[in-house]
């Protein structure tokens, strides 16, 4: 069977059970915050005098995105890259890149040396609770380890992913994280899908696991945001590095000002790019998920005959306007209730101002309407006076 067709139909099952288990329990365990980081955030905080940049970093270095400005979060989240704020694998294998010229050498010279210092270093995230994602790539990383230096050269990475997951399922990061396991295991085994990665096949596979994650989430999602996040993910692989080393300074370090004045301008850097990108992404259409979509992206990745594709994407397509296979209104707006509805019909208009988001309708006893056309009806949000 199709493996990536296997993926998407095990992470919508996840997802699922994610999703009515967070309902049931919506208390997610996360990381803790030891004394320690708490001293050091307001030791970094004070360094850089940047209030923004420090909260953000917080949020890529500890997953902490409290305080993040409503306008930051928003951007990433239409971007598609709101897992930049979960530390994961990404953030590990940037690390990793960055000291892999040193663990090559090591790896010339004394092998050994380098098995012990690269195991040791993939320990480390055990020792701390929490990091759930960090753990995952880490323990692949031994596993992998494993195979390279023992004789188990017939075991592909993928055969590795899939002990991963079934390890890290048995200690119980399903049931602290369900997400965060679900979200790892969708696109990791994309990632490891293939016997040769190959890059290029990643966008169309993302952007079916977005459509997936779209459906169980109930939210919109932008088909241009997918093209940005892999741009700005790979800005971020390239500078991650450099931040978390700035992150760990201490403060009477040599020339510790230059390095986090440079440091504000990476960030601000980064920040602008995001700024610009979301901007040019709201200019294309809001998509929603669907049914039929699903069904569409499920018989893309399987291995059905060409011809009998051809038939049942058209008949997915026709079908995927119709609201009977979409979410009904009221998962996205609740419908305005009669009583407010007849109030409305009873005020008298003072005057209606019309902009590029909406109307504007200001009543004469100084209530004010705001009416707003979405891709799943009209919004009206209201400051009425009795």
């Amino acid at each position: 069977m199709n493996r990536v067709f296997c993926i998407y139909l095990f992470s919508s099952i996840l997802l699922f059970a994610s999703h009515k288990k967070i309902r049931s329990d919506p208390r997610e365990i996360g990381a803790q915050t030891s004394s320690f980081l708490q001293k050091k955030k307001k030791t970094f905080l004070r360094n850089i005098q940047n209030d923004t940049n420090a909260k953000v970093i917080f949020g890529y270095v500890l997953g902490h995105k409290k305080g993040i400005s409503k306008k930051i979060k928003d951007a990433h989240k239409r971007l598609l890259i709101m897992h930049l704020f979960t530390p994961s694998g990404l953030h590990f294998s940037s690390i990793l890149l960055f000291f892999w010229p040193f663990f090559s050498f090591l790896k010339k010279r004394k092998k050994v040396l380098f098995i012990f210092s690269y195991t040791s270093i993939c320990l480390l995230p055990f020792l701390v609770d929490g990091f759930f994602s960090i753990k995952r790539i880490c323990l692949f990383q031994i596993l992998k380890s494993i195979k390279q230096n023992g004789n188990f050269k017939n075991i592909e990475n993928f055969h590795l992913f899939i002990l991963t997951f079934l390890i890290d399922f048995c200690l119980g990061s399903f049931d602290k994280s369900p997400l965060s396991f679900s979200y790892s295991f969708l696109f990791l085994g994309l990632i490891f899908a293939n016997k040769k990665f190959r890059g290029k096949k990643l966008i169309p596979y993302f952007a079916g696991a977005q459509v997936i994650i779209s459906f169980f989430s109930k939210e919109g999602f932008y088909l241009f945001g997918i093209i940005n996040s892999f741009l700005l993910t790979s800005i971020f692989s390239f500078l991650f590095p450099f931040w978390l080393i700035v992150f760990g300074l201490p403060s009477n370090f040599p020339f510790s000002p230059k390095i986090y004045h440079l440091f504000n301008h990476s960030m601000n850097f980064f920040l602008e790019i995001i700024s610009f990108l979301d901007k040019l992404t709201q200019e294309f259409d809001h998509q929603f998920s669907s049914i039929p979509l699903i069904l569409m992206i499920f018989l893309i990745s399987s291995s059905i005959s060409f011809k009998f594709k051809n038939f049942f994407l058209s008949f997915l397509l026709l079908i995927h306007s119709n609201p009977l296979f979409n979410f009904p209104f009221s998962v996205f707006k609740k419908e305005s209730s009669f009583s407010n509805l007849k109030i409305l019909k009873i005020k008298k208009i003072d005057r209606i101002l019309r902009s590029k988001k909406g109307t504007k309708v200001y009543f004469k006893d100084g209530s004010i309407c705001n009416y707003y056309l979405r891709k799943y009806g009209y919004e009206s949000k209201c400051n009425l006076i009795f």
